[in-house]
């Protein structure tokens, strides 16, 4: 994870996060290995849940995180944002809901409050 409290120099970090099992079903995203499910109909499967880059830029407004890949959805109806969650099945919201997205999503710091 990049260092978000420091203000003097650009940082960086990443998070893989694998899940390997039969809950991969309530995450998997069409097209990044979705084949397995959809097709295959395989009882166990993989998922990278979690594939992204942090670029921390300390010069815009008080501080921007950029994120590019793939992350667990923005807080929405019911976002589970704790990714050491064991049971990702346990919510049924993400059935209308996606799970994850996949993009760039900037976050900005405009002032302390």
């Amino acid at each position: 994870m990049a260092d978000e409290v420091q203000t003097d120099h650009f940082d960086w970090g990443f998070r893989l996060a694998n899940l390997f099992g039969s809950d991969y079903k309530y995450t998997f995203t069409h097209d990044y290995f979705s084949d397995q499910y959809i097709r295959a109909h395989n009882r166990y499967g993989y998922d990278p849940v979690m594939a992204y880059v942090d670029l921390y830029f300390p010069w815009v407004a008080e501080g921007m995180n950029l994120r590019m890949g793939r992350y667990i959805s923005i807080p929405d109806i019911e976002a589970q944002l704790a990714p050491d969650n064991l049971m990702a099945s346990h919510s049924d919201v993400y059935s209308p809901d996606p799970y994850t997205q996949t993009g760039i999503v900037a976050s900005i710091r405009w002032n302390k409050n």
